[in-house]
């Protein structure tokens, strides 16, 4: 009897670890894993990172507005271009031209290979916005000739000396920055093919013409430098001024952009240039290398040749643990974990096989806070989140070495995470080691969790948990994504002299009502609250010489339940004497 008993246990003991739970909502701890959230947060970040005369209208973020607006007007041999917008590169606010194309080209490939993972999640408008303003931006640093050909292309603004002195937010530095553009002597191939690759990918995602038109035009200014004397002496690498993302390699971007233009365009030129760079091993193609903003020869291989093992040679190169926390560098360990992850994931998804699904979910779950420091690397995910970024925007203080509680949540950023596989790591701003953020970071996050949700979406509810009002509440928007209301903007506040404020917000369609909150703090512990119709509201009766912070939401009615949207951004009126 007992020995049939004990033969039971174990035969059940075998199917149950055969099966892979991983994909379920809640671990022991009651950490959630759900990576259709995922998604959308992390897409958020962007929203943090925009530059530009439309950051006011385009960013979720209602603490974030335009900046940098002298970047409209900077000179280049005798031309005065507008090369304002694009996203600033990390914690800083320099514009690098490799991760800003890396990144576009990654979102872009993301949503190319996972775009029902986008569509199930409500983040496709998002990811749009995102990618419409880097490709907008590549356009303006794309200079022409009066024939339709490219004079020059800027690929980089500021720099690090000019940029890392200033520890302020973007909102108060407008002064005309330094530029780096492509000539002759320095053809800055990777630079204007990666942008190529990403406009290629706006083109084949959302039918952008204007896009492609581009993307040809920079291509072929990359291909007249082939054969050149330059390219023999190697100076395709752009210059960057100093220290930051000198690139190693050409070729693997190149040979992405033409990969993707044939997609694009079925015109077999690009076929024959991304085939010249593969048989010859030009400019530092490497699948063997890794995938990051300095090498895309695994994409490239994947794209142009078909070559699904690429993918794999690349992320068996790039995994360095099977159990623990796989740390292929020190500096900026997560970012490699989430692009190892979506190789594998990719490769899955090509394949046909399930040779990376549980991998790469255990290291995502690691990321989100199931490890012995109980960390979660991504900002405002769950209650294990960092807290520190090294984010100037964000930040409260006055310098990188002056931490104190962040003015602000920068939701959905990817830190730079443990130096090593034992999960060591400090949450600090000054630390930029471990907590810069950047775009390439959370490109690979973006990438990972779409491919992520759509591997496990059919294993349990988890896939299905989306974003939340109490999420977006804490995050200071504007307007959001995913909840299906939109977030009403204030307008206005006005004193009119007689104890009292008239408010003012935008109109919001398919909603049935507001609310009105006022206090005298701004974190609204201590508030009174009004139901409000129509777009503008007086509030009297309150307190002379006083400063009030006032706040508005939008709500309508699901099966009798009251549904809210996030709140509005925060306005404050000092009542006159």
């Amino acid at each position: 009897m007992y020995k049939r008993l004990i033969s039971i246990i174990l035969i059940l003991a075998i199917i149950i670890s055969t099966i892979d739970i991983s994909g379920l909502e809640v671990n022991a701890a009651g950490l959630d894993y759900s990576y259709g959230r995922l998604l959308q947060t992390a897409l958020y970040f962007y929203d943090a990172n925009m530059c530009g005369t439309e950051v006011g209208e385009r960013s979720a973020f209602s603490w974030r507005n335009d900046c940098h607006t002298g970047d409209n007007k900077v000179t280049i041999d005798g031309k005065t271009v507008d090369v304002s917008g694009g996203f600033h590169d990390a914690g800083d606010h320099l514009k690098a031209g490799l991760p800003q194309g890396y990144t576009a080209t990654m979102l872009g490939i993301a949503y190319m290979e996972y775009k029902s993972a986008f569509a199930e999640t409500k983040s496709t408008k998002h990811l749009q916005v995102i990618t419409d303003h880097f490709c907008e931006y590549f356009e303006k640093c794309t200079v022409l000739n009066g024939d339709g050909s490219v004079d020059f292309f800027v690929y980089q603004v500021s720099d690090g000396d000019e940029d890392h002195k200033k520890w302020a937010a973007p909102e108060t530095q407008n002064d005309v920055r330094h530029v780096y553009y492509t000539s002759k002597k320095n053809p800055a191939t990777d630079e204007v093919s990666e942008a190529a690759a990403a406009l290629a990918l706006q083109y084949i995602n959302f039918n952008d013409s204007k896009a492609l038109d581009y993307s040809k035009k920079l291509f072929s200014y990359a291909k007249s430098f082939s054969d050149k004397k330059v390219a023999k002496e190697g100076l395709f690498d752009s210059s960057t001024g100093g220290y930051l993302y000198d690139s190693q390699s050409w070729g693997d971007d190149y040979a992405l952009a033409a990969s993707l233009l044939y997609k694009a365009t079925g015109d077999g030129m690009y076929k024959s240039e991304f085939d010249s760079i593969k048989n010859s091993n030009q400019g530092g193609y490497n699948i063997y290398s890794w995938l990051s903003w300095d090498n895309v020869s695994a994409l490239a291989d994947y794209y142009g040749a078909g070559a699904k093992d690429s993918l794999k040679v690349c992320a068996d190169n790039m995994k360095k643990s099977d159990k623990e926390y796989s740390c292929l560098l020190e500096w900026g360990s997560a970012r490699y974990n989430c692009n190892t992850q979506f190789l594998g994931l990719l490769y899955d998804k090509a394949s046909g096989n399930k040779t990376y699904k549980s991998w790469a979910n255990r290291q995502m779950k690691y990321i989100l806070g199931n490890n012995k420091q109980k960390n979660c690397y991504v900002i405002g995910y769950n209650s294990r989140s960092v807290k520190y970024p090294h984010h100037r925007a964000a930040s409260a203080s006055n310098d990188a070495g002056s931490v104190s509680p962040n003015r602000h949540v920068l939701l959905g950023g990817l830190v730079g995470g443990p130096k090593d596989s034992w999960g060591n790591y400090t949450d600090s701003q000054s630390d930029y080691q471990c907590n810069e953020v950047a775009l390439d970071y959370n490109a690979g996050l973006v990438a990972a969790a779409a491919a992520l949700y759509t591997a496990y979406k059919n294993d349990g509810k988890a896939s299905h948990s989306l974003m939340s009002a109490k999420d977006l509440n804490k995050a200071e928007l504007r307007f959001n994504y995913g909840l299906g209301i939109s977030v009403p903007r204030l307008k206005s506040v006005k004193n009119n002299k007689k104890k009292a404020v008239t408010v003012k917000w935008s109109k919001n369609s398919k909603v049935s009502g507001f609310e009105l909150q006022y206090s005298l703090k701004k974190n609204f512990k201590t508030k009174k609250q009004i139901n409000v119709t129509g777009t503008k509201k007086k509030i009297s009766k309150l307190k002379k010489g006083k400063v009030y912070y006032i706040r508005i939401r939008s709500y309508k009615f699901t099966d009798s339940k009251k549904e809210y949207s996030a709140w509005s951004q925060v306005k404050k009126v000092k009542i006159k004497k």
